[in-house]
């Protein structure tokens, strides 16, 4: 029985962890698109002075 729990708590602990990781990714994929908009933003407010 305490060898089943242990087993089961590294899976959830790796599954969590993996989860983490891939929401991590996800958000740094997702970054470089907002500073392009930001980059834009910065230059049409540059043109429009």
């Amino acid at each position: 029985m305490f060898v089943l729990r242990l087993v089961e708590f590294v899976l959830v602990t790796l599954a969590v962890g993996l989860l983490i990781h891939q929401y991590r990714k996800g958000r740094i994929l997702t970054l470089p698109s907002t500073e392009r908009r930001r980059r834009r933003r910065s230059s049409e407010t540059v043109t429009e002075l």
